[in-house]
């Protein structure tokens, strides 16, 4: 079951959470959570009981963490798509093992190395860097413990750190000769010559007759897939729906009005000028010649070769200033002039060029606005009255129709929608509820389903009724003769461009002259800068060493088939292949090898060495957690989670 369950969690994300799930260790073991009880079993480790509260706790931290991670929140269908209580339920299984162990070896730790422990925490430290107890307090009413089940889950932590610490002492540092090898294998760069020839359909002059085009329609099926599509009647009701049917006085309007009065002023607003100077003397300076009568235009041209727009901040309101600015700025009169302000940018000079006064906007102005906020705020309370009669007319056996007519809202229809929201005809389907969550349900109801009333976004609802499904299928060529057509044409000439590219390797051999040859055929003989294996290769891990080797690598002029031969040629050989961007094929020769730079090779090695101890120790875990199975069987319960979840 173990092996089943990690293999179904094969995504990096769920496998970020399970990195993730492995690290609060270091804040919670698992004793608390471990115990028997009348509740539904889920696992059994040896003779320890998981049962479905101590995984539901589990669970709960799960989706925090998912939460955390992405910023979203998932719904269960989510969360069993992403398979996250299976992925929990190994987690707490590993859990439960390496207790086991710590138990089985008798591994104990002191009170007063738990109190040590507490003691050190810089979470529980207060500004001073003593240890607080209002913050260790704090901590624990946050998390729902006491003081006395935390002290035991450190215990418990602590003793299975020492077991850990013992099993992983011997990765202190990866094999150097292992290090050394992959930096030079993974870091050597490769120079070639090559030759491009595009694969152009206006070089196609054969057109294909009936039976090349049907074989070809055949053999690429896939590419014409039409996708599933779904006839649909649904009703959809937002509050802006409703707002006719809902009546707002014009007392309720006028006490609107006066509770948001400060929401409807317009504030002062003053068109200023600005001048910057590096040091308070110059803004001084500056400032008396403005007093002794310069224009303050004239100035900045003079002490700061500023032109007139250079000047410009334009019409700003108080709070639009920066902070040191406001009051000087506010506190004078139409063509007057601060006196130098120190500011973020430097020492400042503001002329104000105009004032105009605050306004506010009349009842009149904004009774249309208020009157729809109102009756918004009520449409709430009408909407549920809706869902209500609609749920009871669903219960009933109502149609769609029937049960809109009941409920005094509208139904539509929709012919065939795709889970994009197209039609068969390719053209987008505009009048579709644009909330994301209306088409998740209706590709996830089954035909004659009995409609449901769910919320959807802004407090709408919704509910809908599958009325036909037409499964996934080819395209009939009848339909899309043209674009086969034209995938056809794009085909040959793919062909076109390989046999040239193939029939030049083929000519020059290792010892023919690739410029020549590209001159005779009117090519343009081009040299890649130096290139990495990973060269135009998306990253296949998420580690750092990943990651810098990727980005060191670049790009290539090549697709990843060539790009991998290329680095299997010895030097002058030949090799064809297609091109990155696939519109062609190139000749490629083998012009240069260069090993990786000293520099280079130490700024990765310490990345490398970090990525192979951490495989290793991985590896190391698995195995022993393998071993801890056969002394702790495992056996889970998978119709028991199935139905929790």
């Amino acid at each position: 079951m173990l092996n089943r369950l990690r293999k179904s969690v094969a995504s990096w994300l769920v496998k970020g959470l399970l990195l993730l799930l492995a690290a609060s260790f270091g804040l919670w073991g698992i004793g608390d959570y471990l115990g028997g009880g009348g509740e539904t079993l889920v696992a059994k480790v040896g003779d320890v009981e998981i049962n479905s509260v101590t995984f539901d706790q589990h669970y709960r931290r799960t989706l925090r963490l998912f939460q955390m991670q992405t910023g979203r929140t998932p719904d269960p269908q989510m969360a069993r798509e992403l398979r996250l209580p299976e992925a929990t339920l190994d987690d707490l299984v590993n859990r439960t093992l390496w207790a086991n162990e710590a138990d089985a070896l008798s591994l104990r730790v002191p009170d007063q190395v738990v109190a040590a422990d507490i003691r050190n925490n810089p979470q529980f430290q207060g500004l001073t860097g003593e240890f607080s107890e209002l913050a260790f307090q704090q901590f624990l009413f946050t998390n729902g413990q006491s003081e006395r089940g935390y002290v035991l889950e450190r215990k418990s932590q602590l003793a299975l750190q020492q077991l850990q610490t013992a099993i992983f002492a011997g990765f202190r540092a990866a094999p150097g000769e292992a290090v050394q090898r992959l930096l030079a294998h993974g870091w050597e760069l490769r120079v070639a010559d090559y030759v491009v020839f595009r694969a152009d359909p206006a070089l196609v002059t054969t057109e294909p007759d009936d039976t090349a085009l049907a074989a070809f329609h055949d053999e690429n099926a896939d590419r014409y897939m039409a996708p599933e599509y779904r006839r649909l009647g649904y009703i959809y009701v937002a509050p802006e729906d409703v707002l006719d049917q809902i009546s707002i006085g014009e007392d309720a309007v006028q006490a609107e009005y006066q509770s948001r009065q400060a929401e409807f002023l317009v504030p002062e607003t003053r068109h200023v000028r600005q001048m910057l100077f590096p040091d308070e003397a110059a803004a001084k300076a500056a400032a008396e010649r403005i007093a002794n009568g310069e224009s303050f235009t004239d100035v900045a041209k003079d002490a700061l070769g500023l032109e007139p727009g250079d000047l410009e901040l334009g019409n700003v309101t108080r709070d639009e200033l920066d902070e040191a600015m406001r009051e000087p700025v506010f506190a004078l009169d139409a063509g007057a002039t601060t006196d130098p302000v120190e500011s973020p940018f430097g020492w400042a000079l503001v002329t104000v060029d105009e004032i105009t006064p605050p306004t506010e906007k009349s009842l009149e102005e904004v009774a249309d606005l208020i009157r729809r906020d109102l009756g918004l705020a009520r449409a709430s309370d009408l909407i549920i009255d809706i869902s209500h009669e609609l749920q009871d007319q669903f219960a009933g056996g109502a149609t769609i129709d029937e049960a809109a007519a009941a409920a005094g809202v509208k139904a539509r229809h929709v012919e065939w929608v795709d889970r994009g929201g197209s039609a068969p005809e390719g053209s987008s389907i505009t009048d579709l509820p644009k909330d994301r969550a209306f088409l998740e349900l209706a590709f996830a109801m089954e035909e004659g389903e009995e409609p449901d009333v769910v919320d959807a976004a802004d407090g709408a609802i919704m509910a809908i009724a599958i009325d036909g499904i037409r499964e996934p299928a080819v395209r009939p060529l009848d339909t899309i003769r043209d674009v086969v057509k034209r995938h056809w044409r794009n085909a040959e000439a793919q062909k076109l461009a390989r046999a040239e590219a193939e029939a030049m390797a083929a000519a020059i051999g290792s010892a023919g002259d690739l410029a020549a040859a590209a001159e005779s055929a009117g090519k343009t003989l081009e040299t890649t800068r130096p290139l990495m294996r990973q060269s135009g290769q998306p990253p296949q891990g998420r580690t750092n060493y990943d990651r810098l080797l990727v980005q060191a690598a670049g790009q290539s002029p090549f697709d990843g088939a060539l790009q991998g031969r290329l680095f299997e040629l010895g030097d002058g050989e030949v090799a064809t292949g297609a091109t990155a961007d696939g519109t062609g094929y190139a000749v490629v020769r083998l012009k240069e090898i260069r090993p990786a730079d000293q520099e280079t090779l130490d700024m990765a090695r310490d990345a490398l060495a970090q990525t192979l101890l951490g495989e290793m120790a991985g590896d190391m875990q698995q195995t022993y957690l393998a071993d801890l199975q056969r002394d702790f069987p495992v056996r889970t319960y998978p119709k028991n989670l199935d139905a929790l979840y």
